[in-house]
């Protein structure tokens, strides 16, 4: 009796992100963060610790799609609390990736590029690791620290070709494309277009 009335709350559980998405989709914040809301409330009674991690995620997407940076980080902070979200290479990645695009919108571009920096250190998911390092690459294009960003947009194309994500590695390398002409190195764009244009028929 109890695991059937278990499924009928993850049943409803599940409705209702479903719920929270079309909000979302529909750009209706405000209702799509009270339903998420009510979604981590029923996930902390019933002791969900990982999918509250989740769902606290969201919610600080929410927030900072409103640009409430404060509220956002503050979501970010209690999720990363959960020995669940610590222990898990994804779960632990891809917070420490909302956390930094957060900090770096607040204007705390080091303190991310800290977090980015030890979370590559740690993080043995080669497309994760590649998502950051073409975060750091943005911040580093941004500060104009060519060497940096040259760097970690080259790692990101390259654990994106060890993880055989096409998806990413075409993002990471119309960057470089971008990039490459931004400070007239036109001949090597050229390489990368190439590359993309097999990309898109293979």
């Amino acid at each position: 009796m109890l695991s059937k009335q278990l499924k009928n709350i993850v049943d409803i559980l599940h409705d209702m992100d479903k719920k929270a998405a079309l909000f979302l989709s529909n750009q209706n914040y405000d209702d799509a963060l009270a339903v998420y809301k009510e979604i981590l409330k029923a996930q902390e009674q019933l002791k969900l610790e990982k999918l509250c991690g989740h769902t606290m995620l969201n919610i600080a997407n929410i927030y900072m799609m409103q640009n409430d940076y404060d509220q956002a980080l503050a979501n970010i902070s209690k999720a990363a609390m959960l020995k669940s979200m610590q222990s898990d290479n994804d779960d632990r990645g891809n917070l420490k990736l909302t956390q930094a695009s957060c900090l770096f919108v607040m204007n705390k571009g080091k303190v991310a590029e800290s977090e980015l920096k030890n979370e590559l250190r740690k993080n043995s998911n080669k497309t994760l690791c590649g998502k950051i390092e073409l975060l750091l690459f943005s911040y580093y294009k941004d500060v104009q620290n060519r060497l940096a960003a040259r760097t970690f947009i080259d790692k990101a194309i390259n654990h994106f070709k060890l993880d055989h994500n096409k998806e990413e590695l075409l993002r990471a390398l119309k960057g470089r494309v971008d990039y490459f002409r931004s400070i007239g190195q036109g001949h090597y764009a050229q390489f990368d277009e190439s590359e993309i244009e097999r990309l898109m028929n293979s």
